[in-house]
């Protein structure tokens, strides 16, 4: 890949000015406007995206190489972790926006300090009624189980995380997912489609010529 740098209004590559000239190829303009949503949120993130042919995306997440070469697997993968104590709830709520949201919980495990105890790990959430609905996710002990995986039990927020016995520190460890929805299309998005419907045209008489 190549790595330039921009030098007194110059672009150069090893000390050395170069040319840069824009990527119109059909297949770049397509791929740019169907991943350019979450492209842009994983730039948010600091997840440095990447996108290579055939049309995949891929980053790392802890650890993990994630890739999407479907849209309806387009999820914005944000790494989320809490301590609890006895005194100390954690409460995790999304705005009220059109997409759909999910808490993936990884891991769940004893923080410096802790007590050879039996600590309880509570999540509060909501069930498809409405109704408040209370799950242990994990008991721990020191001296036994210090650490638990939870293999990312999924719940939907809004979501109450609590120490129901035990002094603490746990600590929790999972994934904010969000299923990305299709933006509505841009004064871009709609120049890139007028590129791609010249392109293709031109491609199509092309071949018309050749064959005739």
């Amino acid at each position: 890949m190549l790595r330039a740098a921009r030098e007194k209004g110059r672009v150069t590559h090893k000390g050395k000015p170069i040319r840069l000239t824009a990527d119109l190829l059909t297949e770049t303009l397509q791929t740019r406007r169907e991943w350019g949503p979450v492209f842009n949120i994983l730039k948010e993130k600091n997840f440095q995206p990447r996108i290579s042919y055939p049309a995949k995306l891929s980053f790392i997440s802890e650890g993990e190489i994630k890739s999407f070469t479907d849209k309806q697997m387009l999820r914005d993968f944000v790494t989320i972790s809490c301590e609890l104590k006895a005194d100390k709830d954690d409460h995790f709520k999304v705005d009220n926006d059109e997409n759909e949201h999910q808490l993936s919980l990884r891991m769940v495990s004893l923080g410096a300090g802790a007590k050879d105890e039996l600590l309880i790990v509570e999540a509060e959430a909501m069930n498809y009624e409405g109704s408040p609905i209370k799950v242990t996710l994990a008991t721990l002990k020191i001296s036994v189980q210090p650490m638990v995986s939870l293999g990312g039990f999924e719940i939907t927020p809004p979501v109450v995380l609590r120490l129901k016995c035990g002094s603490g520190p746990v600590h929790i460890s999972g994934q904010h997912l969000v299923a990305v929805e299709e933006d509505s299309e841009s004064e871009d998005e709609e120049e890139e489609d007028a590129i791609i419907n010249s392109l293709l045209t031109k491609k199509k008489s092309r071949t018309r010529r050749i064959h005739s």
